[in-house]
């Protein structure tokens, strides 16, 4: 129904010497590669909307972990004059990443698991141990991106000379 007239008409006339009389097969393939080609499109543009959300979340929790770390550069560059170690300012500017990470993976979670049925509604051919699965591995990709995005500003506090720190202010 979807050919138009004039193919169907040449298709299934006998003037050329054949005849085909599977033109509703032809028909029905072609839809289904058209059907598959959109899925494929649409996945694409998903992937390429996660891809951006995922950067800007990496670029927001380093911005406010940056922050963080410069207004308490004062605190830090006492700590390490009382003889703080690396390790010990490393693990206090991660700490306050990963509080921030897990609350705001906590709270997606919740929201995700609600509007599970919604989400089944979409994606009918996939079971919810799939989903279930996809949730896990999306709130691992977002710890791992706000670890990486919180390593650098730790990496930067680790550095911080205690006497230029007590100046500053």
């Amino acid at each position: 129904q979807r050919l138009p007239m004039l193919l169907r008409r040449s298709l299934t006339d006998d003037a050329h010497g054949f005849r085909v009389a599977m033109v509703e097969r032809l028909a029905s393939t072609l839809m289904l590669d058209e059907a598959r080609e959109r899925q494929n499109f649409v996945a694409g543009m998903f992937t390429a909307f996660a891809l951006i959300a995922l950067g800007l979340s990496a670029l927001g929790v380093y911005a406010v972990v940056s922050h963080t770390v410069t207004q308490r550069t004062r605190e830090i560059g006492v700590r390490v004059a009382l003889g703080a170690s690396e390790r010990t300012i490393r693990q206090s500017v991660l700490f306050h990443g990963n509080v921030m990470a897990l609350s705001g993976i906590a709270i997606g979670e919740v929201v995700a698991f609600s509007t599970m049925s919604l989400l089944g509604r979409f994606l009918p051919d996939t079971r919810p141990s799939h989903i279930i699965l996809l949730f896990f591995v999306a709130a691992g990709t977002l710890f791992a991106t706000t670890l990486f995005a919180s390593y650098l500003p730790a990496r930067r506090a680790m550095r911080i000379n205690p006497v230029e720190a007590l100046r500053a202010e």
